[in-house]
C-alpha cells in the first residue's frame, strides 16, 4: 500500500540507509512504531538509528526520535522502550501541560489597554517546566530536551485562546496567540465597558500534550469625562480718559524800555569803555608772555 524510506546513511552504514530490524514493529493508535536496528550492532553505534512513528493509513512519518533498540511495548496509551544509546528507559506518550496567565494593570478604565501574558509548559516527569512546543517541532525538540542535541532554532510554540467573561456571563473573544520558544504568550486588550472581568487562557492540547487553562481578573472603571477648559476671552483693559494737559504759552519777557529821561549815549559810552579794558588786558598778557620767552631769541 505504501513505502517508507528512512533516508540515506551515506558512508555511516554499509547498507546505504538505516534498515528496520526484522520483527521490530509494534502497531497501535493507527500508527506503526518501527525501530531501525540490526542483529548485532557494532560499536561505536551508527549515529542515525531512530524509532519511527508512521501513519498506518498513509505511510507518512508522524515523528521520529534518536534511538537504538527494539520496538516499544505499548499499553494504556504509552510506549515503553530501552534506548541503547544511553541505557535509559523512555516512555512515549501525551504529556500533561500547565498554563498560566496574568494581566496588568489590575484596575484600568474603559478604553485603556491591558497587557495579558502567560506561559504554557510541559509537566512530564522528565521535563517539568520546559516550554510546550508544536507537534511539527516535537522530534527535534525532544532530542534537545532528553538527548543533549542542539536546540532547534525554528521550533514553534502552541496556540492559546484568550477570552474575557464579564460579570453578567457575557463572553468576549480576545484572540488566539502562539507561544514562543520560551513558552510565553502576550496580547494587548482594550475593554470598552466598565465591570469585573475574568480573563481565561485556554490551551486545548495537541497530539503531544494534554490541555490546560488558567484564569486571572481585571477590574474596569468608567472612563473619566473629558474636561473642556474654556480659554478666557482677552478683554483689553479699559483706559481712563486722558485729560489733556492745559497748554501753557510762555511769552518772552518784555524788555523794559529805558526809563524816560535816560540818556542813550550813556549806554554807548559804557560799552566802549568795557571793550577798551578787554583789549588792554589781552595786550598786557601778551607782553608778559614775550618777556618769558625772550631769552631764547637771537639778536642779529
Amino acid at each position: 500500500m505504501w513505502n517508507y524510506f528512512t533516508g540515506s546513511s551515506g558512508f555511516e552504514t554499509p547498507y546505504g540507509s538505516y534498515p528496520f530490524k526484522d520483527s521490530a514493529l509494534t502497531v497501535a493508535d493507527g500508527k506503526v512504531f518501527a525501530a531501525t536496528n540490526e542483529h548485532s550492532p557494532s560499536t561505536p553505534f551508527f549515529h542515525g538509528w531512530k524509532l519511527h512513528a508512521i501513519d498506518i493509513a498513509t505511510g507518512q512519518g508522524v515523528w521520529n526520535f534518536s534511538y537504538l533498540g527494539l520496538a516499544p511495548i505499548i499499553a494504556d496509551g504509552y510506549a515503553i522502550a530501552l534506548n541503547y544509546f544511553d541505557n535509559q528507559i523512555y516512555c512515549f506518550g501525551v504529556g500533561p501541560s500547565e498554563t498560566t496567565v496574568t494581566a496588568s494593570p489590575k484596575i484600568t478604565s474603559a478604553g485603556s489597554s491591558v497587557m495579558i501574558e502567560g506561559t504554557v509548559t510541559d509537566q512530564s516527569p522528565g521535563a517539568t517546566g520546559v516550554p510546550a512546543i508544536s507537534d511539527d517541532s516535537m522530534s527535534a525538540w525532544m532530542e534537545y530536551v532528553y538527548e543533549q542535541r542542539e536546540i532547534p532554532a525554528t521550533a514553534t510554540g502552541v496556540k492559546v485562546l484568550l477570552t474575557a467573561i464579564d460579570s453578567n456571563g457575557g463572553v468576549e473573544n480576545i484572540g488566539t496567540v502562539t507561544t514562543d520558544m520560551g513558552g510565553m504568550f502576550k496580547k494587548m486588550w482594550t475593554p470598552q465597558t466598565a465591570g469585573e472581568y475574568t480573563i481565561v487562557a485556554t490551551f486545548e492540547g495537541s497530539d503531544s500534550y494534554g490541555g490546560s487553562f488558567a484564569e486571572t481578573a481585571v477590574g474596569v472603571t468608567t472612563a473619566p469625562a473629558a474636561s473642556v477648559t474654556a480659554t478666557p476671552t482677552q478683554v483689553p483693559p479699559t483706559q481712563a480718559p486722558t485729560t489733556p494737559a492745559p497748554t501753557v504759552t510762555t511769552s518772552p519777557s518784555p524788555v523794559a524800555p529805558p526809563e524816560k529821561g535816560t540818556d542813550t549815549a550813556l549806554y554807548v559810552g559804557l560799552s566802549a569803555v568795557i571793550i577798551i579794558a578787554v583789549i588792554a588786558a589781552v595786550a598786557l598778557l601778551l607782553r608778559r608772555r614775550k618777556k618769558q620767552i625772550s631769552p631764547f631769541y637771537f639778536r642779529g
